[in-house]
């Protein structure tokens, strides 16, 4: 039993933000994700329904809808709080770069939050920021603890792709400094900081 259900991932929480800040200008909002065929996903398309954002390139997988269990100890250290995460990628474990469509291609902004859980989409990172760029779109990424290669190769960097190549294609990186230190594997601030 849970003390709360809070709707995500990071992708649709920006929508959702975004779905907010738009009340009195008109902008196309699309969620590009996945989820299973199951009770969490109805739950998640009844609210989303709610709000001007259009999920028709929702793909439903015969997975588990994925989702993050939080443990919280929020008397720990004085306040400061203990957190952790247990991650089921679930149906994103499924979910590729093939339901892109023209809405994706041309769009003013385009956000790619969180890939590092979606193994199939980080990979083509690189490719889907290219496609973005050639587009004219003004890019975003948003990174997310990366729970899969961290388990796969926890001596190697967190890739985005091919790094190296989908650096120069973002305008806006957000991270924060865990994320930065793993996907440079570096833990020099200032050598970090020059990097990127």
């Amino acid at each position: 039993m849970y003390d709360s259900f809070i709707i995500g991932g990071s992708a649709l929480v920006i929508c959702i933000f975004a779905a907010q800040l738009q009340h009195d200008i008109s902008v196309d909002i699309h969620y590009f994700g996945a989820m299973g065929n199951d009770e969490k996903s109805k739950v998640m398309l009844d609210l989303l329904g709610k709000l001007p954002i259009a999920t028709d390139d929702i793909r439903l997988y015969e997975a588990e809808t994925p989702y993050k269990t939080v443990f919280s100890d929020p008397d720990f250290n004085d306040g400061k709080v203990e957190r952790t995460f247990i991650n089921n990628i679930g149906a994103d474990a499924l979910s590729n770069s093939s339901y892109f469509d023209f809405y994706f291609c041309n769009s003013d902004i385009v956000v790619f939050s969180g890939t590092a859980l979606v193994p199939q989409l980080n990979a083509k990172l690189t490719d889907l920021l290219n496609s973005a760029k050639y587009k004219g779109a003004f890019t975003v990424v948003n990174t997310v603890f990366d729970f899969p290669n961290e388990k796969l190769n926890p001596e190697k960097p967190w890739p985005l792709g091919d790094t190296l190549k989908s650096l120069p294609l973002i305008d806006l990186l957000v991270m924060d400094y865990e994320e930065a230190k793993r996907i440079r594997e570096q833990n020099d601030f200032e050598k970090m900081t020059e990097f990127y």
